[in-house]
């Protein structure tokens, strides 16, 4: 068995950067980079080689073993190249001997040497061929009748059937660990001639494997082969398919026989698992299919958001001792990645996952056989001995956290068969600098001569005050901390926060990444024993090769999550190979990582910002893209760190940040938009300020001022570790410290793949401010594609709930209609920001929103909204508005929203008349930071926790109209409340203000006004009398006027009567 699927780096592009000055300075310079795949092969045959060098691939006199994992390893069979003379020398007498002197078993396999072996933490051992006594008789037996082939290690074992007659399946019984035996296997096939042949293709002594292949077809263009092996003492069977034949074809495993009647499983739950269960715990409950008969299903690779669904699972009787378990290995195989193609599994495509059903008290598993490729596994253990681990650590306690169930522990063995691990390059020549990642060696030397601050700590203290007694403490901590590293893919217990190989990488990245930033800053330092350096270096060897297998994230295949949980995964791929650069593969892992990051760069974002996440997400990937980036710029693979896009992204989170809210002491906040917490600021300006501060002055003071507005938070959201700068963000925002805050002129702004803001009186706590969610970048959102949330004259008027649940469209500012399907999208088509009008119009489905703002450039005159919801015919429909408000009292076309502070709000609906209102008090719960919260060490932390979040929703219902329009007008409680006439059916509606009288037309379709010295021609436009003067306002082409001042153009403008 040889590696598996390791990134095979070949040239494509290259990448030029610039260097970033100041305290964190970088070096220049470009690399060229790709990656691509290879997959395994069945357990008969010999894996491909891995694209890089790995340990013992030429005959040797001595085979070595040693772990250098603080791992045992039981019963591990490894293979070793052996030459032609050590052939013979075997066959000739010769025996293996260990290192305890006496004759080992062993296996000729072509041209390799199997054997098994035992090798405790940090072990090493020798094996070689001398003269010595035959090695004692395995337990390992082949035997054959007419009827079948059985291979059996007194553990378990696997009867395959000669002839295939009357639908009979190759299996014809698995034996369990009692000596019972299950019935065998149906096949369904399509009518059809076939050959079926079988084979012994080894008979141990260390073990042995039959062949089986199925053909049809002219040309037997169609196959079904497998390959069943079988260890010396391992209780499990390896079974390994390849299949080109039909879609609905089957085969049907089953799952009980004479004497064994499974009436329980035993699982492991989801992460994301629903009551009665709770994530990561192991369960004993009765088999329950569903209406379908289904019980469980067993995927490659684990969706760990759902229940009932594993890498394994377990089945018993309470009557008898055995326990029958199956597990799907090698997930990298089972959706094959072709080019020009991809056969993703969650897709349907390509292989499908296990499904047990049970029919009556016939329980089995159904395998499809369209085209595609599996290895998996079956057993048998000890019922009791797997039983006894779920029981209760102490009297009223918990489970264990460490438990590892005993079936989940031959998965993991298979995921991590030492055979594999021995060929790793482990070892190599060192030729790299520490510290690397976020601090280089030249930086830590100018600042070892001139220390920022005397409140540094952690490993930034220790290297930089050059404090001997802390650098050991700082060793200690990343000895252990790496240890406890392995433990997330060689463990997968609820202590480390896994529970199988792949799931949830958002839980273990800090883990990964403070590990990793910890080991470079330990490679630094003269405490660190050559003992400790060479084990440290190989575990962070291990890591690279395990973050970058196929089987551990495969957004090609299908085996992942949301966006942001791939920058995570590319982040630790970035920063083992950025750590580890000396290594064979170190250019190759930090490439593969650049390549996802680059391509979310150019496809998550967009040249005017935003991203394909909330912010509270979008800043989990981003905060890790520019710690990656910088990584590889030191690292001198790319420079990444000049990209335009980065600057668009930066400003956009500062832009989507919210009127300094007087709720949270002042401070402003990112909106409660989709899956973002309730009052989440963000330390990430702090560190935009520090990377920008020398090539864009004015910019980065920009985002000093933002990081203020927040209150200058260290941390780059809240929710979460953002662990991807580790302790070095101290370094960072010490530098933004330094930077003068500069406050920006934002305005109105459309992100074409994100939103629309709508923004007047900015900077200033009087804000009147509009979020609307739309475009194509809507993950880790509500069902809230075309809502709003609105602030007026610096106070919440109308708001989102933050991040509880997935919530459905009426609990959003939106409309629900047969026209407007919650999963539609909503798109921004028309979009403009001029003086005294800004203007949007957008579609989702058969929906179609417009939105004109009226503003002033004092944000306490009016600055109000005007929104039209349009469908293509007559229809029932809500239009809801959730209110942040003491009360909502109804009026003959609207309401009066009475706020909680000093603002409140008229809504007026210019059309339809007579429709029908009501109110609804809404309240969910969420995490959110409820207050600040200062601690010594962190003057500007906050208080995190569960809140509710309660408003008042305004509902308008219609019964069969094309729509509504509705006035939303934030004003001062010591402001008189303004007029509303709608006129031109609806299409119009005039404000009456202390200020001034407003004329604003909004239609989907074009139409023709004149009354009153006042003319109108178009869709969109806005007539604003004020004492200074007439300003003219054309969303779109159009004509209007006001007595003898017109404004005509074919686009959208403004003009003014004053002007000079």
């Amino acid at each position: 068995m040889k590696l598996r699927n390791l990134p095979n780096c070949r040239l494509q592009s290259v990448f030029s950067l610039c260097a970033l000055g100041a305290l964190i300075s970088f070096a220049s310079c470009s690399k060229q980079m790709a990656s691509g795949e290879k997959a395994m092969s069945p357990a008969s045959e010999k894996k491909e080689a891995a694209p890089a060098p790995s340990v013992q691939k030429e005959p040797a006199e001595v085979f070595v073993l040693e772990d250098l994992l603080n791992r045992s390893w039981t019963n591990e069979l490894v293979t070793f190249p052996v030459s032609e003379e050590q052939i013979a020398a075997l066959q000739s007498g010769k025996a293996l001997i260990g290192p305890d002197g006496k004759s080992h078993p062993y296996q000729i396999d072509g041209d390799s040497l199997a054997f098994a072996v035992n090798l405790s933490p940090y072990e090493r051992k020798e094996f070689r061929i001398a003269d010595g006594a035959k090695a004692a008789e395995t337990d390992l037996k082949v035997t054959e009748t007419d009827a079948v082939i059985e291979l059996n290690n007194g553990r378990t074992g696997v009867r395959i059937n000669k002839r295939l007659e009357e639908a009979m399946g190759p299996i014809a019984g698995i034996m369990l660990s009692d000596g019972t035996w299950t019935s065998g296997s149906r096949l369904n096939l399509t009518p059809a001639e076939y050959r079926y042949e079988i084979s012994v293709a080894a008979s141990g002594p260390v073990f042995s494997e039959v062949e089986v292949r199925l053909t049809r077809g002219e040309g037997d263009e169609e196959t079904w082969s497998l390959t069943f092996r079988l260890q010396a003492g391992e209780p499990v069977v390896l079974v390994d398919e390849v299949t080109t034949l039909g879609e609905g074809e089957n085969w049907e495993v089953e799952l009980a026989g004479e004497g064994f009647a499974p009436n329980h499983i035993l699982h492991r739950a989801g992460w994301m698992a629903k009551a009665p269960f709770s994530r990561g715990f192991v369960y004993a409950t009765e088999i329950e299919p569903n209406q379908n008969n289904v019980f469980y299903q067993i995927q490659p690779w684990v969706q760990w958001w759902r229940n009932f669904n594993a890498k394994w699972v377990g089945l018993y009787d309470d009557q008898d001792s055995a326990l029958l378990f199956l597990a799907a290995r090698d997930a990298e195989v089972w959706a094959e990645v072709r080019e020009g193609s991809t056969n993703r599994l969650i897709l349907g495509s390509g292989a499908k996952p296990f499904t047990l059903f049970e029919v009556g008290d016939r329980p089995f598993v159904k395998l499809p056989l369209v085209a595609c490729r599996r290895n998996w596994l079956i057993g048998s253990v000890d019922k009791q001995e797997s039983l006894a681990q779920i029981e209760p650590k102490s009297e009223g306690g918990g489970q264990d956290p460490f438990l590892i169930p005993v079936p989940q522990q031959y998965v993991i063995k298979y995921e991590f068969p030492l055979d594999e691990v021995k060929d790793l390059v482990l070892e190599w020549e060192e030729t790299e600098d520490h510290p690397r990642l976020l601090l280089t060696k030249k930086q830590l030397t100018e600042l070892q001569e001139n220390p920022p601050s005397d409140n540094l700590q952690g490993a930034p203290a220790a290297l930089i005050y050059e404090d001997e007694a802390a650098q050991r403490e700082l060793v200690d901590q990343v000895v252990e901390s790496s240890n406890g590293l392995l433990g997330v893919y060689l463990e997968q217990n609820r202590a480390t926060n896994t529970t199988s190989f792949g799931m949830a990488p958002h839980h273990h990245y800090g883990r990964l990444a403070s590990t990793l930033i910890g080991v470079d800053s330990a490679l630094s330092v003269n405490a660190l024993t050559e003992e400790e350096r060479r084990r440290l270096r190989a575990q962070a060897a291990f890591v690279g090769y395990t973050v970058t297998r196929d089987d551990f994230w495969s957004p090609e295949r299908g085996y992942a999550n949301h966006l942001n949980m791939s920058s995570f995964v590319a982040g630790m791929q970035v920063s083992a190979g950025s750590l580890l650069a000396s290594h064979p593969m170190g250019e190759a892992w930090a490439n593969k990582g650049l390549g996802t990051l680059i391509s979310q760069l150019e496809n998550s974002s967009g040249l005017d910002g935003g991203w394909q996440e909330t912010p509270h997400y979008a800043m989990a990937a981003f905060d890790t893209l520019l710690a990656a980036f910088t990584m590889a710029q030191n690292s001198g693979y790319a420079d990444m760190l000049d990209d335009p896009r980065l600057k668009n992204i930066a400003e956009w989170f500062a832009k989507v940040s919210t009127p300094p809210d007087s709720r949270f002491h002042g401070r402003r906040h990112w909106p409660h938009i989709g899956h973002t917490y309730l009052y989440e600021t963000s330390g990430g300006y702090g560190v935009f300020a520090a990377l920008w501060q020398e090539k864009d002055p004015e910019f980065a003071g920009n985002m000093r001022w933002m990081w203020d507005q927040h209150g200058n938070p260290s941390k780059a959201g809240i929710g979460g570790r953002f662990p991807m700068f580790g302790p070095y963000r101290g370094l960072l925002l010490g530098v933004a410290e330094t930077v003068e805050p500069v406050a920006p002129a934002y305005g109105s702004d459309w992100f074409r793949d994100t939103g629309v803001i709508f923004r007047s009186g900015f900077p200033s706590d009087r804000e009147t401010m509009m979020t609307v969610i739309a475009g194509k970048n809507h993950d880790h959102y509500d069902r809230d594609s075309g809502s709003f949330t609105l602030w007026g004259k610096g106070r919440i008027v109308s708001d989102d709930f933050g991040y509880s649940s997935m919530g459905p469209a009426t609990e959003h500012n939106m409309v629900t209609s047969q026209f407007s399907r919650a999963s539609n999208l909503f798109h921004v088509s028309d979009f403009y920001a001029g003086e005294w009008m800004d203007y949007m119009k957008g579609t989702a489905n058969e929906w179609t929103r417009q939105i004109v703002f009226i503003k002033d450039e004092d944000p306490l005159r009016p600055n109000y909204f005007v929104i039209r919801d349009s469908f293509p015919k007559p229809g029932s429909a809500t239009s809801r508005t959730f209110f942040v408000a003491e009360s909502v009292e109804l009026t003959e076309r609207g309401a009066s929203v009475i706020g909680k502070e000093d603002v409140d709000t008229d809504v007026f609906y210019a059309y339809p008349p007579g429709l029908e209102l009501a109110t609804e008090e809404k309240t969910t719960s969420g995490h959110g930071a409820a207050a600040p919260n200062p601690s010594p060490s962190n003057p500007n932390r906050v208080k995190e926790g569960k809140m509710d979040y309660t408003q008042i929703g305004l509902l308008a219902t219609v019964k069969s109209e094309p729509g509504f329009m509705a006035v939303i007008y934030p004003r001062l409680k010591n402001e008189a409340a303004p007029t509303f006439t709608s006129f031109a059916e609806g299409r119009g509606v005039k404000v009456e203000s202390e200020v001034g009288t407003d004329y604003v037309f909004l239609s989907e379709d074009p139409f023709t006004f004149e009354e009153g010295g006042i003319t109108f021609e178009g869709t969109v436009g806005t007539a604003q009398l004020r004492e200074e003067g007439i300003r003219l306002s054309l969303g779109a082409g159009g004509r209007i006027s006001f007595g003898d001042f017109e404004l005509v153009s074919e686009e959208a403008r403004e003009d003014y009567s004053n002007r000079n």
